[in-house]
């Protein structure tokens, strides 16, 4: 029926929906008044809106972009930092009259910007982001392997330091039991919260983390999880996590480049 009412000039009703997920949580609106369900899901009515969907011979082929108000959900996880893990967005064109049609977007928000009361979400087709190309190994003196990946081999929770949060500054996470360590055993590792979000930790002096970012929802006397971090040097494999043997790095590689000059 519905491909009979997108023919129609006379029958032709459309509507929009539009479908943001963050692992296990799901923001869903529609461009109605109303709202409706579709698939098993309801969708609320929402002051959303988007451009044309792009198509050329460019990367962005396929991209969209999306106004929402700038206190929207989805637009407060971007507020001050990029969330720590990816938006997806899934827009579906139904007809009002039978809610049947199909998806016309897949991909994912990749960045927001805030004017007035206004945020504007640019979003990536699912097509460009598989086109990316990977990081590959490189001949470098710090070690290649990302710490606690398969790679590495260090067990991420023999690592691990369990505090409640005892002062939160800014970007100073203050957790108790960290100044246990000496100084510096948690820069370049990260902080996580019983909700799953992730913070890079920059800094560590005493009982003092200083993050990348601040967490959203984080209050005095939650329980975080803080895991050590590698400088990926030889001496930080060696000595901190005892494991030289897994080490992927060139620390005595040659410091002149022989094509710019003689060896």
């Amino acid at each position: 029926m519905s491909q009979g009412l997108e023919r129609s000039l006379y029958g032709l009703a459309p509507l929009e929906l539009y479908e943001f997920l963050q692992g296990a949580t799901a923001w869903r609106y529609t461009s109605g008044d109303r709202a409706v369900t579709h698939l098993g899901h309801e969708y609320l009515p929402r002051a959303i809106a988007r451009k044309e969907i792009r198509h050329s011979q460019e990367e962005s082929t396929g991209s969209v972009e999306l106004t929402l108000p700038k206190t929207d959900p989805v637009a407060l996880l971007f507020r001050g930092h990029l969330p720590p893990r990816p938006l997806s967005l899934t827009i579906w064109r139904v007809q009002r009259q039978d809610l049947l049609g199909g998806a016309i977007f897949t991909g994912s928000v990749s960045s927001v910007s805030f004017e007035g009361a206004i945020a504007t979400l640019k979003c990536a087709p699912l097509e460009e982001l598989l086109n990316r190309p990977a990081p590959g190994l490189v001949f470098q003196s710090q070690c290649n392997w990302v710490l606690y990946g398969a790679g590495c081999g260090v067990s991420a929770a023999a690592f691990r330091h369990s505090g409640h949060v005892a002062r939160i500054e800014g970007l100073a996470l203050h957790v108790a039991g960290v100044g246990g360590k000496p100084d510096g055993w948690f820069r370049a590792g990260y902080v996580l919260s019983t909700a799953g979000d992730r913070r890079f930790v920059v800094n560590h002096t005493g009982e003092v983390l200083t993050l990348n970012a601040p967490f959203d929802g984080l209050a005095v006397g939650d329980l975080v999880s803080v895991y050590a971090g590698c400088q990926r040097t030889e001496a930080d494999c060696q000595e901190r996590f005892d494991n030289l043997d897994r080490f992927f790095g060139f620390p005595r590689m040659p410091s002149r480049n022989a094509f710019l000059g003689t060896v």
